[in-house]
């Protein structure tokens, strides 16, 4: 039997905290992000490609042969299809994303030091690398991953 997980962020990965209860951690709420990053990317990609196929017109075959049944004679019906499909799973996956992302901030917020809500904002919220947080607020990149460290550690107590 799978153990339930708390919607409370970064309480402890599968440790029981002070209130008993389990949450995700930092680590598999980025992995469970980036996915849906990816899949949202890929799905997007997917649309655009058909998209770009539905937009240009075959070229006419001249011959003097009958031409032959098509098994499917609605490609561009068809298509069409596939897109609003695919631009249906999009849409799920960025709710999925924002209802994420929605819990973290909530625990991001209730950081007082700005620092440390800086760092996870950036991280968490804007899913940005740690190069780019190093650059925008001025520290080296162990400088960030220190100052990383106290912030998890000052939101799971």
């Amino acid at each position: 039997m799978r153990r339930k997980r708390c919607h409370r962020p970064f309480c402890g990965g599968g440790k029981k905290n002070a209130g008993g209860d389990h949450g995700m951690t930092a680590k598999e709420y980025m992995k469970q992000a980036q996915r849906l990053l990816r899949r949202i990317d890929r799905k997007q990609k997917e649309a655009d490609a058909l998209r770009q196929k539905l937009s240009f017109p075959k070229s006419p075959a001249y011959s003097d042969l009958p031409k032959p049944v098509s098994p499917e004679s609605h490609t561009v019906e068809s298509g069409v299809s596939q897109i609003l499909s695919l631009e249906e799973e999009v849409k799920t996956a960025k709710k999925e994303l924002e209802a994420l992302k929605a819990v973290f901030d909530t625990a991001i917020k209730a950081v007082t030091d700005t620092e440390h809500h800086d760092i996870l904002a950036k991280r968490y919220l804007e899913f940005k690398d740690w190069n780019q947080i190093a650059e925008e607020m001025g520290y080296s990149k162990p400088s960030c991953y220190r100052l990383h460290r106290e912030a998890l550690a000052g939101m799971k107590s």
